[in-house]
C-alpha cells in the first residue's frame, strides 16, 4: 500500500548543511490546503512543516463547506492518525485505513505552488504528528 514513511518525519531534523529551502502553497486542484515550509530533503522525499489554510474546506466564495474539502481534511486527520502505525510496523492496519481515500491517493490534482506562482505536481502528501509533512514530486 501507499507509504512514504521511509524515515519517521516526526523524528527528522533539518539537514546539518545550511540550505535555504522554499515555502510552498499546497493545493488540491485550485483549492488551497496548507502552507508548507520545506526544511529537508532526502531524494526522492522532501520534508517540512505545514499550516492548514483557514477555511480551505470551504467553497471559493467561502460561504459553505464543500464535500471535497471536508474529504481532504478527513484524509489529513487519517494520515496523522495512521503515521505511527507505519513506525510500529503495522502497515496492514494503516493500509486498511488508507483504502477509503484511494481516490485522493491516486489523484493527480495535488500540487505545490512556489513564491513565483510556478505550480509543480506532487504525489499525495503524507501528514504526520507534530505538524510534519513529506511528499514526492510527481513523475
Amino acid at each position: 500500500m501507499f507509504s512514504m514513511a521511509l524515515e519517521p518525519a516526526s523524528r527528522r531534523q533539518p539537514s546539518a548543511m545550511t540550505k535555504a529551502y522554499p515555502t510552498w502553497s499546497l493545493v488540491f486542484g485550485d483549492m488551497p490546503i496548507a502552507t508548507i515550509v520545506q526544511d529537508d530533503a532526502d531524494f526522492p522525499t522532501l520534508f517540512g512543516t505545514y499550516t492548514l489554510t483557514e477555511g480551505a474546506e470551504r467553497s471559493a466564495e467561502g460561504a459553505e463547506r464543500t464535500a471535497e474539502g471536508e474529504r481532504i481534511h478527513a484524509y489529513i486527520a487519517m494520515s496523522i492518525r495512521v503515521f505511527p502505525l507505519y513506525e510500529e510496523g503495522r502497515d496492514d492496519e494503516a493500509a486498511d485505513e488508507e483504502e477509503a481515500f484511494m481516490d485522493l491517493i491516486e489523484s493527480e490534482q495535488w500540487a505545490l505552488i512556489d513564491a513565483e506562482g510556478q505550480r509543480r505536481s506532487i504525489l499525495i502528501p503524507v501528514f504526520s504528528p507534530g505538524g510534519r509533512v513529506n511528499w514526492r514530486w510527481a513523475p
